[in-house]
């Protein structure tokens, strides 16, 4: 820094004061400097030596400052005796009009008792990052206007106890809204003594150690996310336990995100499943769970007695053989299971029973969207052969979507699919299939979808039979990549799709020295894509003649 900053006396804004060593400018240049407003950060503060030139900085004097950042450097001295920078950072205690405070890579084994009730009525943001030596957490609980905490790379913490919360547990975390934890490679237990009324967002991540129990009583929680769901907690083997009195009760919960928790064989003890009518969160709408290896099952109280739930997707749970008994979840509009290997069935069970609520196996699905990638074992959608809806359409062996109301569906790398012969539904409006590499015919019903409007057929290399009636008539876009494909595709009556405004071919002709030789759309194409012929010689004149739309 320049020398003798601390003669700008009337200095108002000063970003950023890096401390230099020895005779260099020190943190002490900060004391004359009163009139300082906004948000300040130090940083190399280990170059700190003598703790009265931290109390010289008069930081407490310093009423026109917001926010402060107090950062100490990546390679510090192992051997710097950890006592000086805890009295150093005690010396560093701002004034109570201080609303935000950033705390990164101090040194010290524990925080100084400086974060009191009476010390930041104003507080409202605090974060403390990679603070790798300290074992505990300082008295956060009773800040009466903190609404966002940060605590993120305190390697050496393992429990979260009294000492968080602060002397009066009664009233803790009056204003906090949002609770990020993150990258706590020590954390093993968080044990509860007191309460957040407002909590509305929890982040939980790379918490490898984590056991498990939330705090009892979140009651305005609506996001579960980022590794709490995100959780990468290994060692967790529940998130509701079998000890009842301990449920956390999250009645507002809305997302709820699982991931990289590998020793996680279910979300709720088997033994208190029935008991869980006040614990398990019923107004969820969405739950992502991902990289859970050993996960057997999902809890029935979640899905059945759930009025809100629209969205679940899960993504490599490789030990999960079916995704629910009997039926769907009622309201369940968006179903995504992906690169889940052993997955066998949808549905496993007798579907002419009720499900857990009691509800009718002739409920109506809301089910509108179906996505399946990678699920080599599965064969079809029900273990009895049938779906257990009355206004769902059966199929045959294999399954592409379900619900009449659809109006997408995605079959992709799906290698046990050979033939389907009934078809989706009438309302479906986008179909892609792609890697069926068994797939020997095209739908024999497809031209029944007269509703449908894209296309997409890709590397199905076993597809060399296509229905007589051709494609549905309504199509826009056409998209055909990596198929066997001879004339046939041409014969199949491209040119009578009159509403076929973008056509796209692409690889598979190896064989094909002219395109095209038979008429495309006349009226309507405007966009035509022909790529990776390697043989083509020419274009034919007569198939382009009548091209008067193409743009």
């Amino acid at each position: 820094m320049p020398p003798q900053i601390s003669k700008l006396t009337c200095l108002r804004t000063l970003s950023h004061l890096i401390v230099g060593e020895a005779s260099c400018s020190g943190v002490k240049e900060l004391g004359p400097l009163f009139h300082l407003q906004g948000t300040l950060c130090i940083s190399r503060l280990e170059n700190v030596i003598e703790p009265r030139d931290a109390k010289d900085a008069k930081l407490i004097e310093k009423f026109g400052l917001d926010g402060l950042l107090l950062e100490w450097s990546d390679n510090l001295n192992e051997s710097k005796d950890k006592t000086s920078e805890l009295d150093i950072l005690s010396m560093l205690h701002p004034g109570g009009t201080l609303k935000e405070l950033i705390i990164r890579r101090y040194g010290g084994v524990r925080f100084p008792s400086l974060l009191r009730y009476s010390s930041f009525p104003n507080m409202v943001l605090l974060r403390i990052e990679n603070c790798k030596k300290c074992t505990s957490l300082p008295p956060i609980g009773q800040l009466p206007s903190l609404k966002d905490l940060w605590i993120e790379g305190m390697d050496s913490m393992k429990n979260i106890d009294a000492e968080f919360y602060g002397k009066n547990c009664q009233q803790t975390f009056r204003s906090l809204v949002t609770l990020y934890f993150k990258g706590m490679g020590g954390w093993e237990n968080w044990i509860s003594y007191g309460e957040f009324p407002h909590l509305q967002n929890l982040f939980i991540g790379d918490c490898p150690k984590l056991l498990g129990k939330l705090p009892n009583h979140l009651p305005l929680l609506e996001k579960v996310a980022e590794d709490l769901a995100t959780f990468k907690c290994k060692e967790l083997a529940h998130l509701w336990t079998d000890d009842v009195g301990s449920l956390p009760q999250l009645p507002c919960l809305r997302v709820l995100k699982i991931e990289g928790c590998t020793k996680l064989a279910s979300l709720v003890a088997e033994e208190v499943e029935e008991q869980l009518q006040l614990g398990m969160p019923s107004m969820v709408r969405e739950i992502k769970i991902q990289n859970c290896i050993v996960l057997e099952s999902l809890p029935k109280a979640m899905m059945y007695n759930n009025t809100c739930l629209e969205y679940i997707q899960i993504v490599k749970c490789n030990s999960l053989l079916y995704f629910a008994k009997v039926q769907l979840p009622p309201t369940l509009k968006r179903l995504e299971i992906v690169h889940c290997k052993n997955m066998l069935v949808l549905l496993n069970g007798d579907n002419t029973s009720c499900s857990s609520s009691g509800s009718s196996s002739n409920n109506t699905s809301l089910l509108e969207y179906l996505y399946i990638e990678n699920c080599p074992s599965l064969k079809s959608l029900t273990s009895s052969g049938e779906l257990p809806y009355k206004n769902f359409e059966k199929f045959s062996k294999f399954w592409f979507l379900v619900a009449k109301t659809n109006e997408n569906a995605i079959v992709k790398s799906w290698r046990q699919l050979q033939r389907e012969e009934e078809l989706l539904t009438a309302n479906l409006r986008l179909l892609q299939i792609s890697s069926c590499e068994k797939m020997q015919a095209l739908l024999n019903c497809i031209h029944r979808l007269t509703s449908l409007q894209e296309l997409q057929i890709k590397a199905c290399p076993g597809i060399l039979f296509f229905p007589e009636e051709g494609f549905p008539i309504n199509l826009r876009s056409l998209v055909i990549s990596d198929l066997n494909i001879t004339e046939a595709l041409f014969e199949w009556g491209l040119h009578r799709l009159t509403s076929l405004s973008r056509l796209v071919i692409s690889g598979g002709c190896q064989h094909l020295t002219s395109f095209p030789e038979k008429k495309l759309p006349a009226d309507s194409l405007t966009n035509l894509t022909i790529e990776r012929f390697p043989n083509l010689e020419t274009l034919s004149s007569e198939g382009f003649r009548s091209l008067t739309s193409l743009e």
